[in-house]
């Protein structure tokens, strides 16, 4: 046989047995064996904050009944009388104080404190949107020169009625 193919023979057998010695099935020492990849937790999908309903705003009575052009005009309520008939209206109330004239009361004082004005709230609310003063961030009512007289027909209690009126202080 030729020294030249032999020569190749062997060549190529010592390559083939370096090479395979590197693919990491040798058992080398210094062969480091990558660890399975890690497979990331499942993100959770970001929660969206609740929203809160907007409130209407503090002058919205003044904007629908468009308060501004009558005040603009000078018109405040001077001289007029609002009748609330109501729950009651608190007559030391902040934006009320001094200008409540009556607190007339159409209830059983037996089932009904009417030592207090207004237990259920309703009434004065009411007084303060038609006639209240500004005070501190509520910009007023609609006529805040006016005066109240109110007549409490709303007892402290729900009435047990099924909103036809019957069961309540005025029609019994």
């Amino acid at each position: 046989m030729n020294k030249a193919v032999v020569g190749r023979t062997v060549l190529v057998t010592a390559m083939a047995a370096a090479l395979s010695a590197c693919g990491g099935g040798g058992g080398g020492s210094n062969v480091r064996v990558d660890p399975p990849p890690v497979t990331p937790p499942p993100t959770t999908p970001p929660t969206t904050p609740p929203t809160k309903p907007p409130e209407p705003a503090f002058d919205a009575h003044l904007t629908i009944t468009q308060a501004g052009a009558a005040r603009t005009a000078g018109l405040d309520g001077t001289g007029v009388r609002i009748g609330v008939v109501d729950s009651g209206v608190v007559r030391n109330h902040a934006s009320l104080d001094g200008r409540v004239l009556a607190n007339y009361s159409y209830l059983d004082g037996r089932t009904n404190n009417l030592n207090v004005d207004d237990v259920v709230g309703h009434g004065t609310a009411v007084a303060e949107l038609a006639a209240g003063k500004a005070v501190g961030g509520w910009p007023g009512g609609i006529a805040p020169g006016a005066q109240i007289v109110s007549a409490r027909i709303i007892a402290d209690q729900r009435p047990a009625d099924d909103g036809s009126g019957n069961g309540n202080e005025v029609t019994g």
